[in-house]
């Protein structure tokens, strides 16, 4: 991964790897666990079922867009108010290699520490946007914030993709994402795991043990 040395701000500035569109990176993402879109946070393969005229109808759902991604927070945590503040935000796709340190960040609160500092990743400048990418994530989108949406006690943010970033080493010969060299990682909220291609990678909160 080529970048520069640090700016001076604390956060690095890199020469990007490859920018590709959010369409090409999305579709990439998807496939490589033949899901929706947001299967950049875990495995999605659903139907959706509804009676039409009595007759039980059976859906498998589409995407948000070819640009648009969507997360869902806590209104309560410390997350959303810099979401809710900022208007903007970056979705860097993790790979099983880096799992404990992704479990680490959700253990911590960014009110009380720097997690880049403590959880030992390194932040990386964006193009169009004033929110850190993360380098040690082969895939990064840099987004807007377009809607907010209030369910419950949560809120869902529906971010417009400015900008795509890929490592080089996840491309094909000719220059598009391949989703077999993608080696991600899924959290799976219902049992508490983190899944990888065919294995368990570990259960929630077990980056606090050695």
């Amino acid at each position: 991964m080529a970048r520069t040395a640090d700016d001076g701000g604390g956060v690095l500035a890199r020469e990007l790897r490859v920018r590709l569109g959010p369409r090409e990176v999305l579709k990439g993402v998807t496939l490589a666990f033949d899901g929706g879109v947001v299967a950049i946070v875990g495995p999605t393969l659903l139907l959706l079922g509804a009676y039409v005229e009595n007759v039980g109808n059976y859906i498998k759902p589409g995407k948000l867009g070819d640009d648009v991604v969507a997360i869902t927070v806590n209104a309560g945590n410390y997350s959303y108010s810099v979401l809710s503040e900022q208007w903007e935000f970056t979705v860097n796709l993790p790979t099983a290699d880096i799992v404990r340190k992704v479990d680490a960040c959700g253990c911590t609160s960014g009110r009380n520490v720097n997690k880049f500092e403590t959880v030992g990743l390194t932040p990386l400048d964006g193009t169009k946007i004033h929110a850190p990418m993360v380098a040690e994530c082969p895939v990064n989108l840099e987004c807007k914030t377009a809607h907010v949406l209030a369910i419950g006690p949560y809120r869902c943010f529906i971010g417009r993709v400015l900008e795509a970033h890929v490592d080089e080493v996840l491309l094909d010969q000719e220059g598009n994402l391949d989703p077999k060299k993608i080696n991600p990682v899924a959290f799976l909220d219902a049992v508490g795991y983190y899944w990888g291609k065919g294995e368990i990678l570990g259960r929630e909160g077990f980056s606090r043990t050695p």
